[in-house]
């Protein structure tokens, strides 16, 4: 869970589970999807348009609603 919390950090923000969630990274389970955090298609167009800016690549925001889970995101950050 501790790798979701650079997904981005900049400026002294929160990270996309406390800018859009609201909620704290420890309360991440990295296996549940984030469709189960309540992530609609809007919260998914935002935190995709976060991880895009902070990291610039490119995330698929339908994928965050079809299942993706809280360590597929991370890795699919420290992979691009």
């Amino acid at each position: 869970t501790k790798r979701i919390a650079i997904i981005p950090a900049r400026g002294g923000q929160r990270g996309f589970q406390g800018k859009i969630l609201k909620i704290s990274v420890e309360s991440l389970s990295p296996t549940t999807a984030l469709s189960q955090y309540g992530v609609d298609s809007l919260m998914a167009v935002e935190i995709a348009h976060l991880i895009e800016s902070g990291f610039e690549i490119e995330v698929d925001s339908v994928a965050l609603l079809d299942g993706l889970t809280v360590d597929g995101l991370a890795d699919h950050v420290l992979n691009c």
